[in-house]
């Protein structure tokens, strides 16, 4: 993505701003995700101390590679002439997922999704009996 540059790497992400500028992709590690616990973070789902560009960068990989694989696994199915609806299923949580779907099932029969129940109960007050 960045040519082997590590320079073009810390200006997409401004890493001087974050005080974080690498000088060789050895140095580039996963985000790492610290989780909210105040009450001013109630709402997100995570927060990170890194750059934006990073995540974006760690997101866009995450959705390659989870297209490459499935991709992979349908190219295998069809060479060896597997009869029937070629499929995978989604995660829910739609929106917080690093996925494009019309690419994971873009070579796939038919897209199939996952809704589990919130085990342990509602996340809501119960309702009055």
């Amino acid at each position: 993505h960045y040519d082997g540059d590590i320079h073009a790497l810390n200006q997409a992400w401004g890493t001087r701003f974050w005080s974080a500028t690498y000088a060789s992709f050895d140095e580039v590690g996963l985000p790492t995700f610290t989780y909210p616990g105040g009450t001013q973070q109630a709402s997100e789902n995570f927060r990170s101390n890194l750059s934006p560009g990073m995540l974006l960068d760690y997101r866009r990989f995450r959705r390659d590679s989870i297209t490459a694989f499935a991709n992979a696994q349908v190219t295998i199915l069809r060479s060896h002439y597997v009869r029937g609806e070629i499929t995978s299923n989604a995660p829910g949580g739609f929106w917080g997922k690093a996925m494009d779907h019309d690419q994971l099932f873009g070579g796939m029969d038919l897209p199939a999704y996952d809704n589990y129940p919130v085990w342990g109960g509602s996340l809501g007050a119960p309702l009055p009996s």
